[in-house]
C-alpha cells in the first residue's frame, strides 16, 4: 500500500516528494527503498495502451529490497 500511495501522490503532481524514501518493516527485517531518477529513455519513446498514446514522464522509480543485518 505505500507504494501506491507514493506512485499517486507522484503521478497525480506532487513536486515535494523526495528523491529516496526507505519503507522499513522491522518484523521481517526488511527495507524496501525507492529512488526516483531521470528517465531519458521515456522521452524518445512513444508508449500506448490499446491505441491511444501514453504521455511519458520526466522520471521513473526504482525500488530495491535491503535486508537487515543479523
Amino acid at each position: 500500500m505505500a507504494i501506491e500511495t507514493l506512485l499517486l501522490r507522484h503521478v497525480y503532481g506532487s513536486k515535494t516528494l523526495p528523491k529516496r524514501v526507505v519503507i522499513q518493516e522491522d518484523l521481517l527485517r526488511y527495507s524496501l527503498v525507492g529512488e526516483r531518477r531521470k528517465w531519458t529513455y521515456g522521452q524518445w519513446r512513444q508508449f500506448y495502451w490499446g491505441r491511444h498514446p501514453l504521455r511519458s514522464g520526466e522520471d521513473k522509480w526504482v525500488f530495491y529490497f535491503e535486508t537487515a543485518k543479523l
